[in-house]
């Protein structure tokens, strides 16, 4: 008999409040759950022990504010608008694979074999064409259970692209190459941006029974209802203006 994966399809979804849930359900529910969106305003999402001066150009922030999330799970710093793709797994170690990294990625990998392109492969934990990046991922794990997320580029924009530094702690494979010429797109490969969300559900519907949900779902109120601590957070606008002119000032002093 399939196991039950609950399925929420996002669409136009703040980011922040996606994660919100996310981390609800990851820490309150005892389900397994498929979470797709596209987002659409242009966001920052940094991993849970990014800062914002490490990962962020500072004076583009400056002249052009954007909104800024740091998630509750892991990994580097994204900039996300309607150009991209969110694809979250929350699973039970019991129904799929034991909460260790390595084996979360190889059950990843194998969903995705099917539906990403022929020529793709993961490489350092991202996903990738021709060693250029179109899929980043990160983790979140529990004793029994666990959480993976990827990003992935259908398109995106340059001027975007320039908030991000290039991480100290990059993939051996990035080679200090520029956000430009180390990323690609999944546009080319597919028709539409919900063709890749058919994909995928056409493939775990061979493996469980998929229930449809909405926002609003008992069992997602209940869960954000229970979270009364959480990781996920959003940098008001004087925190970013705060550190903004902290590192001004350490620059005209250096």
């Amino acid at each position: 008999m399939k196991k039950a994966l609950n399925y929420l399809p996002l669409i136009d979804f703040d980011i922040y409040q996606q994660l919100i849930i996310e981390e609800a359900i990851l820490k309150k529910n005892k389900d397994n759950w498929l979470i797709t969106n596209i987002p659409l305003d242009p966001t920052i999402v940094m991993g849970i022990s990014n800062t914002l001066e490490k990962m962020i150009n500072l004076p583009l922030l400056a002249n052009a504010p954007l909104c800024i999330v740091r998630r509750f799970s892991g990994g580097g710093t994204v900039i996300t608008d309607q150009n991209t793709i969110f694809i979250t797994f929350i699973m039970n170690s019991s129904d799929t694979v034991s909460s260790i990294p390595g084996k979360v990625f190889d059950w990843i990998s194998n969903i995705y074999e099917e539906i990403l392109p022929a020529s793709s492969r993961l490489k350092e934990n991202d996903f990738v064409i021709s060693d250029k990046k179109f899929g980043g991922n990160a983790q979140y794990m529990k004793r029994d259970r666990w959480l993976h997320h990827t990003s992935f580029l259908w398109d995106y924009s340059e001027l975007n692209m320039n908030y991000l530094k290039i991480p100290e702690r990059a993939p051996l494979y990035r080679a200090q190459r520029s956000h430009t010429d180390f990323i690609c797109k999944l546009k080319p490969f597919y028709s539409e941006k919900q063709d890749l969300f058919k994909q995928l559900v056409k493939k775990l519907n061979s493996l469980f029974k998929i229930e449809y949900k909405e926002e609003n779902s008992l069992e997602i109120l209940k869960a954000i209802v229970d979270l009364s601590v959480k990781s996920t957070y959003k940098f008001t606008h004087e925190e970013i203006l705060s550190c903004v002119q902290v590192n001004t000032l350490a620059n005209s002093l250096a």
